[in-house]
């Protein structure tokens, strides 16, 4: 059998077999989702700080957000990733990873059949990992240098009582059920989703 042939029938078993089909469908969605939380981490947080109130469309952006954000790229995306490597929530490394995670999403995104059905495509897990590292990265950084300093709340907190280990946003937390869906491992969804019924949260 010629390697060509060869490759056609391990895509075709890749797309036929049900298991491994419903696999990647959810890493799939699962890369397209965490994609979009690392978007919000980087855009909305600048979006709030720096905007002059809200309206019906949301934040009104402020000539602050032009001239601190806006100015540093033509896309919001990166000019707010660029703004946080400036302020120290990420390095070149990360930048440099960002870049990689925005071309890999446009790949799943727009060759879902590939994903499927081709032993040459898969969603990277890799780059999934790097999106909660990220996250994780800008969201500690807000906390820790934003909203302890600014919200009344954390009055009697300092940045240095930040317990890192123990400090997680909420999008951080469901990022890292995502992950673990992502590798097949539904146990502690299961587990949350018990206590939530034992509640009487959930009928």
């Amino acid at each position: 059998m010629t390697d060509q042939r060869s490759k056609a029938f391990r895509s075709w078993a890749k797309l036929l077999n049900p298991e491994e089909l419903r696999a990647n469908l959810v890493r799939a969605s699962i890369f397209l989702t965490a994609y979009e939380f690392m978007s919000q981490a980087l855009i909305e947080h600048l979006e709030g700080f720096f905007s002059d109130g809200f309206d019906a469309n949301g934040p009104v952006l402020s000539d602050d957000y032009r001239s601190k954000v806006l100015s540093l790229h033509s896309m919001p995306f990166f000019a707010s990733a660029i703004w946080f490597r400036d302020s120290g929530a990420l390095n070149d490394e990360d930048l440099d990873r960002i870049r990689e995670i925005r071309e890999h999403r446009n790949f799943v995104a727009h060759h879902i059949p590939e994903i499927l059905g081709s032993i040459e495509s898969e969603v990277r897990s890799d780059l999934l990992c790097a999106i909660a590292e990220i996250v994780r990265k800008i969201d500690l950084w807000w906390i820790r240098e934003v909203e302890i300093p600014t919200n009344p709340d954390f009055d009697a907190t300092t940045a240095d009582d930040l317990d890192v280990g123990a400090t997680f946003s909420m999008r951080m937390a469901v990022l890292d059920l995502l992950l673990q869906v992502a590798d097949g491992n539904d146990e502690t969804l299961r587990q949350l989703y018990e206590q939530f019924k034992k509640q009487g949260l959930v009928h």
